[in-house]
């Protein structure tokens, strides 16, 4: 047969309004988790006939929110089919559970009632199962007369999750899949049956069930940013009740599912079509087993279509697929079970006769083409090629053809204090702080949509890592959030269940949840008031006590707060005198500068992020650096769910290690790339609204800037001296750090408004002022930060307190905390004004008129 055919295992089809939909995202400034994504649920939940549905950036986000919400914890056992992708596992090795392995019938390759009973029988004392429906068929969660698996779990009061990864659109007893369980779980990775690049689902009809969701997917704050926008309290009011995650879906990547979810039916149909050919024309091959079908055809999703090769057949399993490559077409496997991966055949002594069905189905499945955009005549290439293969013309086929991704895409496709209300009210609200496209973001986007790589591997995620590294003279990885990154960097420094790790007080809420997941402690310490970050004299103080008496924490967390670095050289070495590891929190200052080098040089990991109201943003996404490249490729190894490489090169997953849904997609990377291209210009325009401000108040009292720390003109100390004996190439780095931020000081010298110079400008310390911050003197000032933002909100203003210090948060009262006072006060004295480099002066002028009206009102009165 010809061998010039190349039909790739996957392709998406893109052809709907898909573009339309992401640029009216770009174009309305909201571009996190707000209005496309709250659609998106709304039109999903409906779509699959469940009462709630919260979107969030992974299927295995959404498995662990699912487990979490159901009380899963240390010591707890939960059921879970070894036929089935690793994440299904590892969501319950994350919050310190126990997976209980099952097997599943050969031909589904589905749990059934009988294997549940039998399950229940044995193991009394489980009390969450995970179900999951392989392939795009549902597993038989209910049964006429009773008898289903939902059935029996609701008998012995075991709760239920579905794991519907590959089930959407699918039916089972005239019921849409999304709503048999306590909670159902959804992805929507570039290859399933609708994308969204990345992002999954969580559907339930348990009302406390999904409000715990939404506080947990957003760091267990009480309000996600969206409510606090558009409720009639003040955005900033808020608090922290849980250790959550940062698992929110972005506008962008809802704006995509929504254009998908409008052809979601169609697209089911043309994969159907292709598994009919499969099933005319493999009927009858021999030494093959084709997948048994439970359900009429409409009512399975078809996200796979996997086969079993016979223990009589000619060939080996890796065999077979490497055959159908040197024909072109391209192949995949699902799954090598769980029970057969060494992280869990050795921390649980597993064994393989332990589960005969699954084996068979490991030694033979092979996963053939299916997707919409797979002709005809190349479905039936492919079955001709099976054929061929099995009736003994295999290694006649010329070399191995490499496949790669194709694509079809269409053409650009409380109410106020006694101060009175302010004068007047803006129509349109004046945000905190708000995207600034920079007019490239569509161009990158496009081309994620043109290259077919939407997920988590593509040109655009090489060339943001490629050029942070250039950037920052270290190697980097590009990840789905900045509290992924501190996630990974903690890990990365030896963090562990039972140790200590030193965070400031003063910082967002995830600095500090990481130290959580991996089972450690938090030492909060207070910040100093020349930088409001961590204060090296208490820390100082803090390492020599505990070296005094042997317990060392294991690392320390530097926050550069608000775009102002951190005392480096001091914290720095402080840590390398007690031998402990630093991670340098730069989520809020990309582009800031100590002493002329950027920050993320100093600490033995950096971290990054590029949340919708950053800098610069990808709408959500983060970014890992360390000191060391084969850290970054251990991290880079946890990202991706600790897939091993193959040692048969037949696509099988093999895992030795925990790992995690962690990685960036393309076209978020894109949205990055077209936004880094803008962050010197950025920069100097936040530090131009600063300016604005600080010139306004001069001679008002009362209100006193953050303050830029004047670190010195002398050269960066410890933390210089190790970076300039590293090497040639990073004494380059910062040779380029240095033009870039003479660059920054002159944007700024050109946007500085009225004639009298800054006075805290400092080359040596580039404050990047991503939020305008001031402190607020009740007694010269008339009234309090609370009340002046109670103040600004009812004239449409947006403005919010300074972060409210981690040891006053219900969660993290009960852990040590190193001082305070400072961070108390800051918080209570702190205000943080409308920032965004795209501010209109006339928007500013508002802000700025009615902080003066507060004051004259005040002191009348």
């Amino acid at each position: 047969m010809p061998v010039n055919r190349k039909i790739p295992y996957a392709r998406v089809v893109c052809d709907g309004h898909e573009l339309e939909y992401v640029r009216q995202v770009l174009e309305s400034g909201w571009l996190t988790t707000a209005g496309k994504a709250m659609e998106f649920e709304q039109r999903f939940a409906e779509a699959v006939g469940a009462p709630y549905a919260c979107a969030v950036n992974s299927c295995t986000s959404a498995l662990h929110l699912a487990l979490e919400c159901l009380g899963v914890g240390p010591g707890s056992k939960v059921f879970v089919p070894t036929w089935t992708f690793t994440a299904t596992a590892e969501v319950v090795r994350y919050l310190g559970g126990d997976p209980v392995f099952l097997d599943v019938d050969y031909g589904t390759a589905l749990l059934t009632p009988e294997i549940v009973a039998d399950a229940i029988r044995r193991h009394p004392n489980v009390k969450v199962l995970v179900v999951v429906h392989f392939g795009g068929q549902s597993a038989a969660m209910v049964r006429s007369g009773g008898g289903g698996i939902t059935d029996l779990c609701r008998q012995h009061g075991i709760r239920v999750v579905e794991d519907a990864a590959h089930a959407f659109p699918a039916r089972r007893a005239g019921r849409m899949v999304g709503n048999f369980g306590d909670v159902t779980c959804f992805s929507f990775y570039a290859n399933k049956t609708i994308t969204t690049g990345e992002g999954g689902m969580l559907t339930t009809a348990d009302e406390a069930l999904y409000r715990r969701c939404k506080v947990m997917r957003l760091h267990g704050i009480d309000r996600d940013v969206w409510n606090r926008f558009t409720s009639d309290k003040p955005s900033w009011e808020y608090d922290v009740i849980a250790p959550g995650y940062k698992y929110n879906m972005p506008d962008v990547n809802a704006a995509i599912g929504l254009a998908q979810l409008q052809r979601a039916e169609t697209l089911r149909q043309s994969r159907e079509r292709c598994a009919h050919t499969y099933y005319g024309a493999l009927a009858d091959c021999p030494h093959l087993d084709l997948p048994v079908l439970e359900v009429p055809f409409a009512d399975h999703a078809w996200h796979l279509f996997p086969v079993v090769l016979r223990d009589s057949a000619p060939l080996t399993r890796n065999q077979f697929i490497e055959e159908l490559a040197r024909r072109g077409v391209g192949t995949s496997v699902h799954y090598k079970p769980v029970h057969r991966l060494r992280y869990y055949a050795e921390h649980y002594r597993l064994r393989p006769e332990e589960y005969p069905n699954a084996e068979r189905l490991w030694r033979g499945c092979v996963s053939l083409p299916i997707y919409p955009s797979l002709t005809p005549d190349e479905t039936a290439y492919v079955a001709e090629a099976i054929r061929e293969v099995l009736s003994g013309e295999a290694g006649k086929a010329g070399p191995l053809v490499t496949n790669r991704c194709d694509v079809s895409v269409s053409e650009p496709v409380e109410t106020v204090r006694p101060f009175g209300h302010p004068g007047q009210r803006r129509e349109t609200r004046v945000r905190l702080s708000v995207p600034h496209a920079s007019g490239r973001e569509m161009a990158y986007i496009q081309a994620a949509f043109e290259s077919n790589w939407l997920s988590t591997v593509g040109p655009n995620i090489d060339a943001l890592e490629a050029q942070f590294s250039e950037r920052l003279t270290r190697p980097s990885l590009a990840v789905s959030c900045g509290t992924s990154a501190i996630h990974l960097g903690l890990r990365l420094l030896g963090v562990r269940a039972g140790d200590e790790v030193v965070v400031p007080s003063l910082t967002f809420v995830a600095s500090v949840n990481p130290v959580l997941y991996l089972g450690a402690r938090p030492v909060l310490l207070d910040s100093e008031r020349a930088t409001w970050n961590l204060d090296p004299q208490l820390l100082g103080d803090f390492l020599k006590k505990q070296a005094e008496a042997g317990t060392l924490p294991r690392a320390v967390v530097a926050v550069h707060l608000f775009g102002q670095p951190a005392d480096m050289d001091s914290i720095l070495e402080l840590c390398r005198r007690y031998e402990v590891g630093l991670l340098e929190d730069a989520a809020e200052a990309l582009g800031a500068t100590y002493k002329g080098r950027p920050v993320g040089l100093f600490g033995d990991v950096a971290t990054f992020s590029f949340n919708g109201n950053k800098v610069i943003t990808s709408t959500g996404g983060g970014l890992l650096t360390a000191r060391h490249p084969d850290w970054i490729q251990r991290a880079r190894h946890w990202s991706t769910q600790a897939c091993d490489p193959d040692p048969a090169g037949t696509h099988e997953y093999v895992h030795s290690q925990l790992g995690y849904n962690y990685r960036l997609s393309n076209v978020l990377a894109g949205i990055a790339l077209g936004q880094l291209e803008v962050l010197e210009e950025r920069i100097a325009e936040c530090r131009a609204v600063f300016e604005r401000y600080r010139l306004a108040f001069t001679d008002l009292p009362g209100v006193e800037p953050q303050p830029e720390a004047k670190f010195g003109a002398e050269k960066s100390g410890a933390g210089s001296q190790e970076l300039e004996a590293g090497s040639q190439e990073q004494e380059a780095g910062s040779q380029k750090s240095e033009v870039r931020s003479q660059k920054l000081e002159d944007g700024r010298e050109k946007a500085e408004v009225g004639s009298r110079k800054s006075e805290i400008g400092n080359r040596n310390s580039l404050h990047t002022r991503w939020l305008s911050c001031f402190l607020i003197d009740e007694a010269r000032f008339g009234m309090s930060a609370a009340d002046l933002i109670r103040y600004l909100d009812a004239a449409n203003v947006e403005a919010r307190p300074v972060w409210k210090p981690m040891h006053t948060q219900p969660l993290y009262r009960g852990y040590e905390c190193v001082g305070g006072e400072v961070a108390e006060d800051l918080n209570r004295r702190g205000i943080c004004l409308p920032s965004s480099s795209c501010l209109m002066e006339e928007e500013q002028q508002f802000v700025i008129d009615r902080v003066r009206e507060a004051h004259t009102r005040a002191r009348r009165e």
